[in-house]
């Protein structure tokens, strides 16, 4: 019998995520009637090269991650919205953690927060959480 602690696993997908992130900015910029985001929008929001961002989107699609609009270019179906909206939440809960609980500088913060919301696992994120009073609104107000 083996009384040794489970080995934490994760799969990280920062790519994936980043990606991901930035439709959703790009699209909170555009008009509801118009919400698809171009290829060369991507390449330049993340400056990467456009057949880099090609071969993104064949991934993303076939995930099912996002959606083609036809000459409107992408846009995030309801399994990438709920993934954004997870890792937005990731994102700053441990940003106002860092903030509150470890006064760090909201720079700073912002920093490390972009780093760690692809590598927490979702008991580190129910812990803080619950450290922080499970949260409905930013308390930033950002």
């Amino acid at each position: 019998m083996n009384d040794s602690p489970k080995r934490t696993s994760h799969h990280f997908e920062v790519p994936i995520e980043n990606y991901l992130k930035a439709i959703w900015n790009l699209s909170q910029k555009k008009s509801s009637e118009n919400l698809g985001v171009r290829n060369s929008e991507l390449a330049e929001y993340l400056e990467v090269k456009r057949p880099s961002v090609s071969s993104m989107i064949k991934k993303l699609l076939s995930r099912g991650l996002i959606q083609q609009n036809g000459r409107r270019g992408i846009s995030l179906s309801p399994k990438g919205m709920k993934r954004v909206i997870d890792l937005l939440r990731r994102h700053r809960l441990i940003e106002v953690f860092l903030k509150e609980k470890l006064n760090m500088d909201p720079l700073s913060a912002h920093r490390e927060a972009e780093l760690l919301e692809h590598a927490v696992s979702p008991q580190l994120i129910a812990a803080i959480d619950r450290e922080l009073g499970s949260p409905t609104h930013d308390s930033l107000g950002l």
